[in-house]
């Protein structure tokens, strides 16, 4: 079995997101990893008895063009519509969502879709950070639309004495830490890591890790720190809240809702022991429905035929043509 993945470029080259689904898929066949902007020149040419679209939602028009008869989306919570109007006109494909609010909603509508709740293997075997690890945070100010101005209200109901705080926004000196804020939390800084190491080593002294983000396609990054032991505070959005229940296994805040009152050390130690259980049971969860998910993916889809419509024919030459100049003017 040949299968096509493709995959924005920008995973290829840099994250490496997806490598843990490849690595999935690889019993299965043949795996060709390509990015979206190869992939109007490499999948006609290929011939791939399976296309899979990782967060890559173009028109269906375009997928038909492509003539593969088994297709399977991928979409990321964060990065799509959640509304009918929009995954109406994909409902001859198959979807495959890491985000149980999103499976909901197109199993509500009766799609051929399939979810599993994606975990790591929980790296603390012996469950609870210590006292010292409990009072240090971690955050990194990865986006402008969750910043220290909501973040220091989870903060100053926690027992922190120690914040790391990594600046992902290159100019946003008016919504970090006041001189005074900086004394109160010990808060250290850092802009950039050479690699992936460097975080890792800070993470590790760390017992709360403040999720960066308002929405997530997985979750890779708090799904990493709960697997280390973590205990995640995060905003009350998918796939962060799919993972979390408040106050039981972690603390879920929005823009104006906060913990009620000062969370003791003692309470951060119960949570982080549920947390450390959920993410055992959820790992096991995961971890057997890996044959499923193949069976997902590689069972034919009756009922589709792709056809090429004129848009879609358009479309892949304009595609093929933009290749064709970037050879010519390469070689000229």
């Amino acid at each position: 079995m040949k299968i096509a993945f493709v995959d924005m470029s920008f995973h290829i080259q840099n994250t490496k997101s997806s490598q843990f689904f490849i690595d999935i898929l690889s019993p299965l066949g043949e795996v060709h990893h390509i990015s979206n902007i190869d992939a109007w020149r490499v999948v006609p040419k290929l011939k791939p008895d399976v296309l899979i679209l990782w967060q890559y939602m173009i028109t269906p028009a375009e997928i038909d063009s492509w003539g593969v008869r088994n297709v399977v989306l991928i979409p990321m919570f964060d990065a799509c519509p959640h509304t009918m109007d929009f995954w109406n006109q994909y409902k001859k494909y198959k979807v495959f969502c890491f985000s149980k609010t999103l499976y909901d909603i197109l199993r509500k509508n009766n799609f051929n879709c399939f979810h599993s709740q994606y975990y790591i293997k929980p790296s603390n075997a012996k469950g609870l950070k210590s006292v010292t690890n409990m009072q240090n945070a971690f955050f990194w100010e990865r986006y402008d639309r969750l910043t220290w101005d909501t973040v220091k209200h989870v903060v100053e109901k926690l027992p922190v004495k120690n914040l790391h705080y990594h600046t992902g926004l290159t100019q946003n000196d008016k919504v970090r830490p006041t001189a005074d804020e900086v004394l109160k939390y010990n808060i250290t800084f850092t802009t950039w890591f050479e690699d992936k190491t460097e975080m890792d080593k800070i993470l590790d002294k760390a017992g709360i890790y403040i999720s960066p983000r308002l929405e997530e396609g997985i979750g890779l990054s708090f799904i990493e720190a709960i697997a280390r032991g973590n205990l995640i505070c995060a905003f009350d959005a998918p796939t962060m809240n799919e993972y979390i229940t408040d106050g039981k296994d972690g603390i879920l805040f929005t823009h104006d809702k906060f913990p009620a009152k000062k969370i003791s050390r003692t309470k951060i130690a119960l949570m982080q022991t549920a947390a450390l259980e959920r993410a055992k049971k959820g790992y096991k969860t995961w971890d057997k429905s890996l044959n499923n998910i193949r069976a997902f993916i590689s069972e034919p889809l009756t009922d589709y035929n792709p056809k090429l419509t004129l848009k879609g024919f358009k479309i892949r030459s304009i595609h093929q043509l933009k290749f064709l100049i970037k050879k010519i003017l390469r070689r000229a």
